[in-house]
């Protein structure tokens, strides 16, 4: 909604004034798609105050111009004048206020739209590509300890620079690049699907098993990333995904996975319910068949994630330490040396029907 209004006013700024108020053209923005882009939608770090990572969305939206006149046929005149206010608008600033590209749509019927007598009326429809970019509205603190994936997110090369191990944006079927496990005991198996239309991967099962109550004990089904399609797997490493829940359930990330009793994994769990919630955010461990915490750290049992909304989960890992973000601000973090060697990562749900996902980016450090 930010992105959308931010487009309107955008656009509004270019549009002629009316010199009557009757006839001032109207803005109506529908957008088409939309992805965040960068690494989990983080283009940038603000260092002024309020410091912080600076998040982008990329919408691609159909536009349409109510222009107006007295009669139809000084409508001509009027759409012509928008037209080349659009069209024509000087290009740097149009990208210094993150429109990409802005398109006529050409129609072969004639939208003149019913308004009150006296003024006459047409819908003009452009299709624009918009970049929304928001800068942190509150300062993300002071820097008591190097994020663990310093390297991955600075700009400055290094001896030994961060490796992409896979990068996926959905715009085409991925499931030949992941293999569906499904954790022991569960209520029934997984569902993954790829949605074409909307470019993004699905899972509509109800799968899940383990405790109901604020514990480790949590099976679900996994999409895991297949090692043949990728680099070796490394111990160390950036997990980003853009990820959405339209159902309450548990919805997370994999990482580290040996086999299916011996993985780690970060879940968010929201149960729906307004009158009681149950919600927590978990990092926790399978080892040798058996679920547990952490040796230290990694769980809040009164927070998760907001439903119906999409989100940027970024998980960094290096050796012992494990460090989970959410819109680019950590929300956990924790050690544990059970499991040290490389493993496969993917995707997580735990009774979540509307488990939905856009994004996942893979990065050696």
């Amino acid at each position: 909604m930010e992105a959308v209004s931010a487009l309107n006013a955008t656009l509004h700024g270019l549009l002629p004034i009316a010199a009557d108020p009757a006839l001032a053209t109207e803005l109506f923005v529908n957008p088409l798609s939309s992805q965040l882009v960068g690494v989990g939608g983080v283009v940038g770090v603000r260092t002024l105050a309020p410091a912080g990572e600076v998040m982008a969305r990329r919408v691609k939206a159909e536009v349409v111009v109510r222009v107006k006149a007295p009669t139809v046929a000084q409508l001509a005149a009027t759409e012509a004048n928008v037209t080349t206010a659009l069209l024509g608008a000087d290009p740097v600033n149009l990208r210094s206020n993150g429109v990409f590209r802005i398109e006529r749509i050409l129609e072969s019927i004639d939208r003149l739209v019913s308004l009150p007598t006296d003024i006459a009326g047409r819908d003009v429809r452009f299709e624009v590509l918009y970049e929304f970019s928001k800068l942190p509205q509150v300062g993300e603190g002071v820097i008591a300890s190097v994020p663990l994936d310093i390297i991955q997110r600075t700009a400055v090369a290094t001896a030994k620079s961060p490796a992409q191990l896979l990068l996926v944006d959905f715009e085409q079927d991925p499931l030949a690049l992941f293999e569906v496990v499904n954790d022991s005991g569960l209520s029934e198996p997984g569902n993954w699907q790829f949605a074409a239309t909307e470019r993004e991967l699905r899972q509509t099962s109800a799968a899940g098993g383990g405790s109901n109550n604020f514990n480790a004990s949590k099976r679900g089904t996994m999409l895991l990333v297949r090692p043949a399609v990728t680099p070796p797997a490394t111990a160390n490493f950036v997990l980003n995904a853009s990820v959405r829940s339209d159902s309450s359930g548990g919805i997370g990330l994999v990482f580290r996975f040996q086999d299916i009793d011996n993985f780690y994994y970060a879940l968010l769990h929201d149960d729906g319910n307004a009158n009681a919630p149950f919600r927590f955010r978990l990092v926790a461990k399978k080892l040798g068949g058996a679920f547990s915490f952490l040796d230290s750290g990694g769980s809040n049992n009164n927070s998760s994630y907001a439903p119906n909304r999409w989100f940027s989960l970024r998980l960094a890992v290096q050796d012992d330490e494990f460090a989970l973000a959410i819109n680019g601000v950590e929300v956990l973090k924790g050690r544990d040396a059970s499991i040290t060697a490389p493993g496969r990562v993917g995707l997580m749900c735990r009774g979540d029907t509307g488990a939905r996902f856009r994004f996942l980016r893979w990065v050696a450090i």
